[in-house]
């Protein structure tokens, strides 16, 4: 951080994520948040959120945290259905993420409270309406953020071992669909407009600025084992870093000497990306956003280039025909946007579009 190109700039937002940082003390994200305003100036809105999970949130601690300059909390629910929960592994109940969540609520205000959902999960595999009952339960808190996540299943871990010896089912893509239209037409009822492929919100205010962030390919700076950074620099060149993932080694790279370590702390990788990288990043994030996409003044910004010079016009022609994308024309701007359509089947929109 000790780096004079960040002196100039505004700090939007800092996320606490990774792990479990509730569990940490209070003073230690005050002192985090003290030492950044020293670096760098903080916008008067600026957003701090905290992730927790319900069972280390507890009534006395969130207040700390928000007399230490939290004023946002994500909190990783999962489910109201407490079979999805022993099926996760998560420690909590039911009335232990309630509790939590009106805790949060009346620390930072319902509007700073973001609730993490988990959908396609073996019980929605044979009964997809109990989907619907943890919607319900989580939209009548008056939740007003909420963000969604497909359960995956990744090799070497115990989910895909169990999964492959047949322990447990997944949903078929044609449940997987009605989950996810069941989600985004729940949230619309209670006001949520979905404005990425996973994220709901009550307006724009309540948004996840930090997300948005990365969405638009904005810069920004990941401190801590394995966190990842995007920055640009005043010639214009993108750089992409990743920190040392071993917490021991990161840490005695961070408290070294080196001057390099000074200008960017803890990194293993630093990379300048290319054009055709820039293109791609813009492309694979900015087309989350369901209601602006990307916008030919952004990609220009990024690379130099146009929707015609950066795209295969036919295979856009294609997408568009086949409603997959469309394109928006205002008076001074374009805008590529997956429709409803096309953002229940991005990754291959997004490959076939890049390749």
């Amino acid at each position: 951080m000790q780096n004079p190109e960040f002196q100039d700039r505004k700090l939007k937002s800092i996320f606490f994520g990774g792990g479990t940082p509730s569990l940490a003390q209070p003073e230690t994200f005050s002192s985090i948040i003290h030492q950044t305003s020293k670096y760098i100036s903080f916008l008067p809105d600026v957003e701090i959120t905290m992730e927790a999970n319900p069972t280390s949130v507890e009534s006395d601690k969130i207040k700390e945290f928000k007399q230490a300059g939290i004023n946002r909390v994500s909190i990783g629910v999962q489910s109201f259905d407490e079979r999805d929960l022993k099926f996760l592994g998560r420690k909590h109940s039911i009335q232990e993420a309630v509790n939590a969540i009106k805790i949060a609520q009346d620390s930072v205000g319902q509007d700073r409270v973001s609730l993490d959902l988990m959908f396609g999960t073996n019980l929605h595999a044979s009964e997809p309406d109990a989907w619907k009952k943890v919607l319900e339960t989580a939209l009548d808190l008056g939740t007003q953020h909420i963000s969604l996540y497909q359960l995956t299943v990744e090799k070497n871990t115990s989910f895909y071992k169990k999964h492959a010896k047949g322990e447990f089912n997944l949903p078929s893509e044609e449940i997987y669909e009605y989950l996810y239209d069941t989600a985004i037409n729940m949230c619309a009822e209670k006001g949520l407009k979905q404005y990425e492929v996973s994220n709901f919100s009550s307006s724009e205010s309540t948004q996840s600025k930090h997300n948005v962030q990365y969405w638009k390919s904005r810069d920004y700076i990941g401190i801590g084992p394995g966190a990842h950074s995007r920055l640009t620099l005043p010639n214009n060149e993108r750089v992409a870093a990743v920190q040392i993932m071993q917490p021991e080694q990161w840490m005695h790279e961070v408290n070294g000497d080196d001057v390099y370590n000074k200008i960017m702390p803890g990194n293993i990788k630093v990379d300048n990306l290319s054009t055709q990288e820039r293109v791609d990043e813009l492309f694979l994030m900015g087309l989350r956003l369901v209601q602006e996409g990307v916008s030919e003044s952004a990609l220009a910004h990024h690379s130099g280039l146009t929707f015609s010079s950066a795209l295969n016009k036919n295979i856009l022609n294609q997408l568009i025909h086949h409603e997959l994308l469309r394109m928006e024309e205002t008076q001074n701007d374009k805008n590529l946007v997956a429709t409803s359509k096309g953002i229940k089947v991005l990754n291959s929109v997004l490959s076939t579009l890049l390749d």
